[in-house]
């Protein structure tokens, strides 16, 4: 979920902290932004029976969204229900592409944000 919004402080009262026009807008993007909504996303878990063509939808919406472990599952439940189907080998292709996305993220130190949000918790660091 991303909680989206809008910042409270109009341009009239930005324009009473500053002179400079940049530092009124440097200030507008510095201010606290009061959440307004959300979005959120949501993935069929494709719990139930499905055709092939729901599986490759579901593994191509999945990693369009960056869920490459769901797009993993995804396909290897297709690999599974239809062995031997007509595009095999571009489920095999599928499946190597969601592996090498999966690796790819450990390398990027995509999980480092949350190991500092659990090392603070543990320490009881705001």
């Amino acid at each position: 979920m991303k909680v989206k919004g809008s910042q409270r402080i109009t341009k009239e009262h930005l324009s009473h902290c500053y002179n400079s026009n940049i530092l009124n807008k440097l200030a507008q993007f510095s201010h606290t932004i009061s959440p307004g909504w959300a979005e959120i996303i949501y993935i069929n878990s494709f719990e139930g029976e499905f055709n092939l063509r729901d599986y490759v939808l579901g593994w191509v919406s999945s990693t369009i969204l960056n869920q490459h472990g769901f797009s993993l599952t995804l396909i290897e439940k297709a690999l599974m229900k239809f062995p031997d189907c007509k595009i095999n080998n571009l489920l095999l292709e599928m499946k190597q592409y969601s592996i090498k996305r999966i690796k790819r993220n450990v390398f990027l130190l995509k999980f480092f944000p949350s190991a500092i949000e659990k090392i603070s918790k543990l320490l009881k660091i705001a």
